[in-house]
This record gives structure tokens, sequence and C-alpha cells, in this order.
């Protein structure tokens, strides 16, 4: 039978030292959330790795939306697309 932290048996195990206050922080979020200690932290490390790839100007993969598309944006400068956003000019039906 496979549980929810199957995936931690592909992982690297490690020992790492935080603050005290830190890890009773992290557990409470862990009980609140119904997960692991470790998925927390993971996602904890994630999140701070993103931010700081972001920090240094490396390129982000930023979500996509489904939804009506004008295809004149494709095409239009950024300065044009500034200029109908400040307009309020509606997007076309």
């Amino acid at each position: 039978m496979l549980n929810a932290d199957a995936h931690m048996l592909d992982g690297v195990r490690t020992t790492v030292r935080i603050d005290d206050d830190l890890y009773k922080r992290v557990k409470a979020r862990a009980v609140e959330e119904g997960r692991t200690i470790a998925s927390v932290l993971e996602d904890s490390v994630r999140r701070g790795m993103a931010e700081a790839a972001t920090a240094a100007g490396e390129p982000v993969k930023l979500p996509t939306v489904d939804g009506p598309h004008r295809a004149e944006f494709h095409t239009m400068s950024y300065g044009k697309m500034l200029e109908l956003v400040e307009e309020g000019v509606p997007p076309e039906e």
C-alpha cells in the first residue's frame, strides 16, 4: 500500500538544524494541513529558491490562464499595449 509520502523514498535523507520556534511553526502548519513536516519544508525551500532566482534575474515560469485572447496583442508592442490599458480600451469581443 502506498501512502501520501511515497515520493519521499526517492529523495535524499539529511539532517538540518533549524531554530526551535521555526520548527514549531512548521510542525503546526503540517498538522493544520494534514501534511508531513518534510513536505512543508520542501515546499518552503522551493518557494525560497524560486524567489532567489527571481531576485537574481533568472527566468521564472509564469502560470498561463485560459480565456479569450486578443490576437493583435501577439504582434503589438509593449508600448501600444500599455497605451490601450491606460486609455481603458475594452477588449474586442
